[in-house]
């Protein structure tokens, strides 16, 4: 029979009509009202209703005529327990005695406890067993105890204590720690059981783990320009069980850096920063720079490739500032803008009067400007720089890429030169004894460069009494405006007149070409 754990006998209006009972002649009446078998206080007891006319003691016999249990009774109670423990199966019987007389009886027929196991169920994370739940339920007809209850898994047993009465038709869930991490995918089973005093019982579990699987989170590159400074690569392991790996960058099939190997528990995100000593990379032309991005581990790879539009130099010729002092071309500069991503290198070539005067290499890096002096010779002379004539003079600055040329001009106004003669004296002598004529032995000046250009002649030429003489310096000499200078001419022939008035021309020659001249009266004498 398979019933709850609620035996009940009703009493009827005389103790004999009781299956079982006795009435012995001169003993006060009593009777068993009801009982049952239940758990009290954690422990299996029989309770069960009574009355009786006097003291008296219940004791609750086995099927072996063993008392299992007795205590006494008192006619100014109705209700009492025994504790009984885990009834076997079989028929009991509930006495009650006076005087050590029988004065009534009750039988209870037990077909015993059943425990079963009716789900298992285990909780993980990942691959972590964090613990695993028994539903027990004793579908007996009275308590059974429940002693401990354990699972084993991977050599392992976690149990768990119990040490309580399941009474019947009782359930409940048993909850059993485990904190065991499984390192291996694929279907991973475990067995239960509960010890009870009924015996064990016990069942099965199984969880499937997944590989662990690598994805990428995010790719984050960190890019100057055209230079790859390093790529900081986030990847999540989205399996149940741990692995291991490390990222690689590489660029037209060279490896550019390795990350070290890093242990990845199952759905941890782990952050692998490929960088270089100084840079990752560098693209040396202009176009889309391709990286792929490798992150490998044992149970397989992902990649992914990033790539970046490099722009070509692209340069500009912003602004160019000249420079002059006292007819000199002293300064040139040039600010010169790179809005590419690679580094710059034009050749700049400074023009004057159509003249080349500087060629060199720049170089501008990316996305930046830089003023470059291309001509500083304020503390220098250089006669490439000079001005000796007036009107508008140009100074160009051209900067040649390779792919074309761009190029500003800067123009300056001059009046041009002018001279001034002054101080001018001439040493005469005698041509011999038998004539009057004289010669022209030596002439002194002083010349000034009242222009706003260069005064340069490197020889006096003198034009006197229809002849003339030139004479070179020892150096050329250069007036800068506002300068003057004494010479002191002696020609190596002299020249021969007759006493008098005569006209006395000054020229300046620079490379034979006149550039200054004056014209004045002396007294040959």
């Amino acid at each position: 029979m398979n019933r709850r754990n609620v035996l009940q006998v009703l009493a009827a209006s005389s103790v004999a009509s009781l299956a079982g009972c006795s009435n012995v002649p001169g003993m006060s009446s009593a009777s068993v009202e009801s009982m049952e078998t239940t758990v009290e206080n954690g422990q299996a007891a029989l309770s069960f209703e009574y009355s009786i006319g006097d003291y008296g003691t219940a004791l609750f016999e086995g099927p072996d005529d063993r008392v299992i249990a007795e205590t006494r009774i008192e006619p100014d109670h109705t209700t009492s327990s025994l504790s009984v423990g885990t009834l076997e199966a079989g028929e009991y019987e509930l006495l009650i005695r006076q005087d050590g007389d029988t004065v009534t009886s009750e039988t209870l027929t037990v077909e015993g406890p059943d425990p079963l196991l009716s789900n298992i169920d285990s909780s993980w994370t990942y691959n972590e067993l964090e613990q695993v739940t028994v539903e027990i339920e004793n579908v007996g007809d009275v308590p059974v105890y429940v002693e401990e209850a354990l699972f084993e898994i991977s050599d392992l047993d976690p149990s768990e204590w119990v040490n309580t009465y399941l009474d019947a038709g009782e359930s409940r869930a048993i909850g059993i720690d485990g904190g065991i991490e499984i390192d291996t995918s694929g279907t991973t089973g475990g067995s239960v059981s509960v010890t009870t005093a009924a015996g064990p019982v016990t069942g099965e579990f199984s969880h499937e783990l997944a590989p662990a699987s690598l994805k990428f989170t995010s790719i984050e590159p960190n890019w100057d320009g055209n230079t790859l400074v390093d790529v900081v690569v986030t990847v999540r392991n989205a399996g149940d069980v741990p692995t291991e790996s490390q990222a690689t960058a590489t660029a037209d099939g060279d490896e550019l850096d390795t990350t070290p190997t890093e242990q990845f528990d199952p759905g941890q995100s782990e952050e692998l920063t490929l960088r270089s000593f100084g840079t990752l990379y560098e693209a040396t032309s202009g176009g889309e720079a391709e990286i792929d991005i490798v992150v490998d581990s044992p149970s397989g790879s992902v990649s992914e490739t990033i790539s970046r539009d490099i722009d070509g130099a692209e340069i500009s010729l912003d602004t160019i500032s000249t420079g002059w002092e006292s007819g000199r071309l002293v300064r040139v500069s040039a600010r010169v803008s790179n809005s590419g991503d690679l580094e710059a290198t034009p050749s700049a070539t400074v023009l004057f009067e159509d003249s080349e005067i500087v060629d060199e290499t720049l170089t501008i890096p990316a996305d930046e400007t830089i003023t470059f002096p291309l001509i500083d010779a304020s503390s220098t002379y250089d006669d490439a720089y000079g001005v000796w004539s007036g009107g508008q003079k140009e100074v160009t600055v051209e900067l040649d890429q390779g792919d074309g040329t761009v190029s500003e001009t800067d123009t300056k106004e001059f009046d041009g030169l002018e001279t001034d003669f002054s101080n001018i004296g001439t040493t005469f002598f005698s041509a011999g004894y038998d004539t009057d004529d004289v010669e022209l032995s030596r002439v002194n000046f002083n010349v000034r460069n009242s222009g706003d250009v260069l005064l340069t002649y490197d020889s006096v030429e003198i034009e006197f009494g229809g002849a003339s003489r030139a004479e070179d310096l020892y150096s050329p000499k250069t007036l800068l405006p506002g300068s003057s200078e004494t010479e002191y001419w002696s020609p190596v022939d002299n020249i021969v007149v007759s006493p008098g008035e005569e006209d006395l021309a000054i020229l300046l020659l620079r490379d034979g070409d006149e550039v200054a001249r004056t014209t004045t009266t002396v007294t040959a004498e």
